[in-house]
């Protein structure tokens, strides 16, 4: 007899299923994935979000770092870093130069002026440092530089006006030799008797320089015998202003010991001599009217 061996029945698919032990884990399903959202549609300004998009931030965090990232690199807050217009002429400088520290108008500007100035410049400087944009600041500093050179320029041109007067004075007192002192009190009458003011004479000075002016005044002052007590003769031989003969008699002896009246009485230029003589004749006229 042959041997046979027992084979199992298959396995019921159904069964199987139904039979599936307990807490088992499913398998999984993947989801479709969600349409991506564009999250630069919250900015409302239209022209932030162009901009970001054009730099391809991802996200916001690579915005907020890149912002990061700029201040390092600048050492400031991005809404203190200021843009230079490209156009000289564009109205964009204005909000430059007021970011930088220039007042709304050119009379907020407070710039010091130099002593006994009425300030008038200073009204003019304002406008000129406004439109160049410059900060109050800056302007004050402007001004504080120019008033020391303005002062040391004026300090220089006294010093080397005083030293050229001293210098004139100097040759005009070799020139005039022992007459110097009564010369120039001639001229301190001759401009005495004339009216004229120490400011007035100071100016005549300053125009023609000082040993010009001097012989200037000293040839008037001979020309009409101005005498000590400020009387003054005048041309023709007759009395004007009440000189006397005296008076006159003591301006010739006074000629006859000038040095310089003696070479210009005997000088070999007609019109010196003829000047000079003639004053003589005239004086004399005066001194001896009977004569």
């Amino acid at each position: 007899m042959t041997d046979v061996t027992p084979v199992a029945p298959a396995a019921d698919p159904v069964a199987t299923i139904a039979t599936a032990p307990t807490g088992a884990t499913p398998p999984v399903t993947t989801a479709a994935p969600a349409p991506a959202t564009d999250w630069t549609s919250s900015i409302a300004d239209e022209s932030v979000r162009s901009w970001v998009t054009a730099k391809g931030f991802k996200d916001p965090a690579a915005l907020a770092q890149s912002a990061l990232n700029l201040e390092k690199l600048t050492g400031a807050p991005a809404d203190r870093i200021i843009k230079l217009p490209t156009d000289a002429n564009a109205a964009e400088w204005d909000q430059v130069y007021n970011k930088l520290g220039r007042p709304e108008t050119a009379d907020k500007y407070d710039i010091p002026v130099p002593e006994g100035d009425n300030g008038e410049f200073a009204k003019t400087a304002k406008e000129w440092f406004h439109k160049a944009g410059l900060s109050a600041s800056q302007a004050r500093t402007l001004a504080e530089m120019n008033n020391n050179y303005i002062a040391e320029l004026n300090k220089a041109h006294t010093e080397k006006t005083q030293q050229a007067h001293e210098a004139e004075m100097g040759r005009l007192k070799t020139e005039w030799g022992g007459e110097y002192q009564s010369r120039v009190e001639l001229v301190d009458r001759a401009a005495e008797s004339f009216g004229m003011s120490k400011d007035q004479l100071l100016a005549l000075k300053q125009t023609m320089g000082p040993a010009a002016a001097m012989k200037f005044l000293h040839n008037i002052g001979a020309k009409v015998a101005v005498p000590a007590n400020g009387l003054v003769s005048g041309e023709g031989g007759g009395s004007f202003g009440g000189a006397t003969p005296e008076q006159a008699q003591a301006r010739i002896s006074q000629l006859r010991q000038d040095k310089a009246f003696i070479s210009q009485f005997n000088s070999k230029d007609d019109k010196t001599r003829f000047d000079a003589r003639a004053e003589m004749d005239r004086l004399h006229r005066i001194a001896y009217p009977q004569g």
